[in-house]
């Protein structure tokens, strides 16, 4: 290598030479900073020096073969090498130390930014150069100044680093997600914004939160981003308004963020429309079940496994009386009348058991009494527990109308007591159970004597009047369970369970000395003496049935009237087969 005084000596006589060439023109320079002024006349060589250790940064000169002329101590201390080993050498060989030889450095640099060129060292350079030619319009030397931009570049890299995290964060979360200033302009936001409102980037840059937003819900919505930039975090659920109108209902979570001081709010929002859908047509399901139950015509019921009310119609509160609150978990047994309270866990039970009931029990009402309702129970399953689920109609005004039929079919109008196919009946029962069991039974035919003159003296009102104080008469005779019927007109019938024929023969003459001494009142100070034939028969072993035993004891009353009347006579015993 030449040593520095010979270089410095040939590059003195170069400039002489251009100088004397053309004195009248200036050197020119070409530079790579875009819109840097052009620089004055090149100093001498020997002045590159002071030019050189101005930079605190690497600076150094080459010549158009890309050898280093000149560098400052910043360049030799980067590149690890003295001054002397340094001049000669091709600058990419030296600092930077670069893979392969780059292009030559070229008078008209394009604009555009400036290199940077990266070590083997690991260290990140910034190049700004100044190419400078000679008179002739040649190449003639070039200035390199390295900015050592290492820090910031890793900086930047830490930085991009971060913001891809950042963007990953955002665009992977599951939910749509904003970051919007103060007045609810957006900032930031994910892909599900851009799907939601269909608009692109662009667009969604700095529009406002609230266009979006359900007109019934922009208040809401802007009373709370006051609310989050006030206390730091609030909730709400309100309406957004999507691409093509469609309305979507969504769950926000909005907290304040302050970023250099600046607070904005971020939004975490889950898409709920499902859910509200699924909420409205619960509301409305429910709605129609309690329009079904109010509209059930008697009480409607569901039972607990213990009996409790777990829900119920309105027509339940008016039966008993009871509020919502004290019908809540009240025993079922309790709104039931005392008498039925055994019958109606019996049905609830079997209820349970079986899967189906139906009973009339009675229910006290304030207001109505006891109320005869015929209660439906269904048993049902949900969720693993079994419940009851009850209907009752209230059927007091129909069973009495029942009864009365049943009344008027068995019970003689006029003297209220069994008719003749009621009293048959009783006949053929009592003839079983005493047959089976071998009690005694006797059995009275009655007859009042010469009835049809009473009425034709005194009017059929009079001959009814006769008919019911009989009827009362008898009643005082007899015991409690002997048992009297009407058989028709003036005839009756009387069953005396566990008796033989002596006790039926003194109570008969008993009650044929009571109708005959007891004057029965006609109205207007009348009265009138009536007398009694009675035929009694008592059952034999021989006796088929109750009829054969009827037809011995009416026989026995033909002979009673046939021979004088006012008697008791006795049948025969029945005829062996």
């Amino acid at each position: 290598m030449k040593p520095l005084s010979s270089l410095k000596h040939r590059i003195s006589r170069r400039i002489a030479h251009a100088a004397a060439s053309r004195p009248a023109q200036p050197f020119r320079f070409q530079t790579d900073r875009p819109g840097s002024p052009a620089e004055p006349e090149p100093l001498p060589p020997f002045e590159w020096t002071s030019i050189l250790d101005r930079s605190p940064e690497p600076a150094f000169v080459h010549d158009a073969d890309q050898r280093v002329l000149r560098c400052n101590p910043a360049y030799a201390a980067k590149a690890g090498l003295p001054m002397a080993e340094i001049v000669g050498k091709p600058y990419w060989q030296v600092l930077p130390r670069l893979p392969s030889q780059p292009p030559p450095c070229a008078l008209d640099s394009a604009e555009g930014a400036l290199p940077i060129l990266a070590t083997e060292d690991g260290l990140v350079l910034e190049e700004h150069k100044t190419a400078a030619v000679c008179p002739a319009g040649k190449f003639w030397y070039c200035r390199h100044l390295l900015e050592d931009i290492t820090v910031r570049r890793h900086l930047e890299q830490a930085l991009a680093r971060e913001k891809a995290v950042v963007d990953a964060i955002i665009e992977t979360a599951p939910n749509t997600f904003f970051l919007a200033n103060a007045e609810g302009g957006l900032v930031r936001w994910n892909s599900y914004v851009r799907r939601l409102t269909g608009l692109p980037d662009e667009q969604l840059q700095g529009a406002s939160l609230l266009s979006f937003v359900h007109p019934d819900d922009r208040a809401l919505v802007s009373a709370k981003l006051l609310t989050a930039v006030a206390t730091g975090s609030t909730q709400m659920e309100a309406r957004v308004v999507g691409e093509g109108g469609r309305p979507c209902d969504f769950l926000s979570n909005l907290r304040r963020v302050t970023i250099d001081g600046v607070p904005y709010v971020a939004g975490f929002c889950i898409d709920i429309s499902r859910r509200k859908r699924a909420e409205r047509a619960l509301e409305e399901q429910k709605a129609f079940l309690d329009a079904l139950v109010e509209n059930i015509p008697g009480v409607f019921c569901v039972l607990d496994p213990e009996g409790n009310f777990l829900r119920w119609n309105s027509n339940l509160n008016k039966l008993t009386g009871l509020s919502d609150d004290e019908l809540h978990k009240r025993n079922s047994l309790l709104t039931i009348a005392e008498e039925d309270r055994v019958e109606a866990a019996h049905r609830l039970q079997e209820a349970f058991e079986g899967g189906y009931v139906r009973s009339v029990l009675h229910v006290v009402s304030p207001d109505r009494g006891k109320r005869a309702y015929l209660m439906t129970g269904r048993r049902f399953e949900m969720e693993g527990s079994a419940y009851v689920v009850g209907v009752g109609m209230d059927t007091t005004e129909q069973i009495a109308a029942i009864e009365a039929l049943e009344h008027e079919a068995r019970i003689d109008g006029l003297t209220q007591i069994p008719n003749r196919g009621c009293f048959l009946r009783r006949a053929i029962d009592e003839f079983s159970r005493s047959r089976r069991y071998g009690h005694p039974l006797a059995f009275w035919i009655v007859d009042l004597d010469h009835f049809k003159a009473v009425n034709d003296s005194y009017g059929h009102q009079a001959g009814d009047a006769v008919l019911r104080a009989f009827v009362d008469i008898a009643h005082q005779v007899l015991r409690d369970w002997d048992f009297i019927g009407r058989l028709g007109g003036e005839e009756f019938g009387v069953l005396l369970p566990e008796t033989g024929s002596q006790q039926a023969l003194l109570a008969a003459e008993r009650l044929r000395q009571a109708v005959g001494s007891t004057p029965i009142p006609l109205g207007e100070d009348q009265a009138v003496a009536v007398t009694v034939s009675i035929g009694v028969a008592t059952m034999e072993a021989d006796d088929g049935d109750a009829h054969a035993l009827l037809a011995r004891a009416d026989a026995a009353l033909y002979a009673a009237k046939n021979t004088g009347r006012d008697k008791v006579a006795l049948a025969d015993r029945a005829p062996a087969d």
